[in-house]
């Protein structure tokens, strides 16, 4: 009806109504007679009948290329479903501790138990499509030989040697602290003889207030190459107890880490301490105290004087708020949220895309943009922050 309304479309449909076959410019359409009538009226439904087919026909259409999308996520979704299970298995392998089971032929680790149990299951599967799916070949040995593969680009790349050690797994351990704060971390050991305690061997350390399971590659890289790594969840982040105030504990936590570590008997003494970004201040921190066991100290991307991170050279003192704010929405805010909130920090923390910087920046007074803005569900202010700003 809004065509209609146009003019010029107004004109174009009284000037088709002199072209029609029935209707001439020179009669009125009361003067027709009735045989053209009825016959007007029989292709009037003739062309509503097939304009009505043509919608059935195009719904069915739509219809169909629908079903035939949906079905062909659904194979895809399932081909990568089968093509994960022998990967979802093998995460059995990275949490094996050293537990036993006791089978009729003898004690039996729990990596070994493991693997037995992967193997008596693909050979299940194996009997089944996966055969095809992996060309008649063990699903099992693809797997392997896609780690080693890995392995292999990642020596080439690091420049590293290549693996000489199986890992035997994550293992969950508590360091105390010496006020009391217990810190949890996860130790990458090499495997030895997986009956008995781990060989003595040096210790590497790293010390995160991100979230020590975002470290299981680092983990791995030592393990196979010989040492014990250990990932500590810093004070007061994820897992560990105590409050959570940067820089400010890091020198006297490193300090009590290494001195615990060089007491447990799989390390034989040697501790080194590496990390990035503020892992790497952390690695700076832990030499204040000089502790004997600390032999080396390896600080990726990270400053050595943290008071030019914060306040800038050449700027007149002036404290890079866009920065800090950029740090606590990403540390407090989406870290904790797995797995979206890790996703979104690499854009928000190096872009400052998300709209609650932009309003953070804009709002006064500053000490409220923690509650307001960047992390509204912390439970209250961030006394650390407020002791800045004070």
């Amino acid at each position: 009806h809004g065509s209609i309304m146009n003019g010029r479309n107004v004109k174009t449909k009284q000037s088709s109504s002199t072209r029609h076959p029935i209707i001439s410019s020179s009669h009125s359409p009361l003067k027709m007679q009735p045989e053209k009538s009825s016959s007007n009226a029989l292709r009037s439904a003739a062309k509503k009948y097939v304009v009505l087919m043509l919608m059935i026909t195009r719904k069915t259409a739509a219809v169909i290329i629908e079903s035939v999308f949906i079905t062909g996520l659904l194979v895809i979704f399932s081909l990568a479903s089968v093509l994960a299970a022998p990967f979802l298995l093998l995460r059995w392998y990275h949490v094996s501790h050293l537990v036993k089971f006791s089978t009729p032929e003898g004690s039996l680790s729990y990596y070994e138990y493991s693997i037995l149990f992967i193997k008596i299951f693909l050979q299940m599967v194996c009997a089944g499509p996966l055969t095809i799916l992996f060309f008649g070949r063990d699903p099992m040995s693809i797997v392997s030989m896609l780690q080693r593969t890995i392995r292999k680009i990642d020596s080439r790349v690091l420049r590293i040697r290549s693996p000489t050690h199986v890992v035997a797994g994550e293992k969950l351990i508590t360091i105390p602290l010496r006020d009391g704060v217990e810190t949890i971390a996860t130790l990458y050991s090499p495997v030895e003889v997986l009956d008995a305690t781990p060989y003595p061997r040096p210790v590497v350390l790293i010390r995160t207030p991100y979230g020590r399971e975002d470290l299981k590659t680092w983990g791995t890289r030592f393990a196979e190459r010989g040492y014990h790594l250990v990932c500590q969840d810093a004070r007061g982040r994820f897992d560990s107890t105590g409050d959570f105030f940067p820089m400010q504990n890091e020198a006297a936590d490193g300090a009590d880490t290494i001195r615990w570590l060089e007491k447990q008997p799989w390390c034989n003494g040697n501790v080194g301490i590496t990390g990035e970004s503020y892992l790497g201040l952390a690695a700076w921190a832990a030499m204040r105290e000089n502790v004997p066991a600390l032999k080396a100290v390896v600080p990726i991307f990270a400053a050595n004087d943290i008071h030019h991170v914060v306040f800038g050279r050449g700027t007149g003192e002036t404290v890079h708020t866009e920065l800090i704010f950029r740090w606590i929405y990403l540390v407090i805010h989406l870290m904790p949220r797995k797995p979206w909130g890790r996703l979104l920090s690499i854009p928000n923390f190096f872009l400052g895309t998300a709209k609650v910087l932009k309003d953070a920046y804009m709002h006064t007074p500053l000490d409220e943009v923690d509650t307001k803005f960047l992390c509204p569900d912390a439970g209250g202010p961030l006394s650390w922050l407020h002791d800045g700003f004070n």
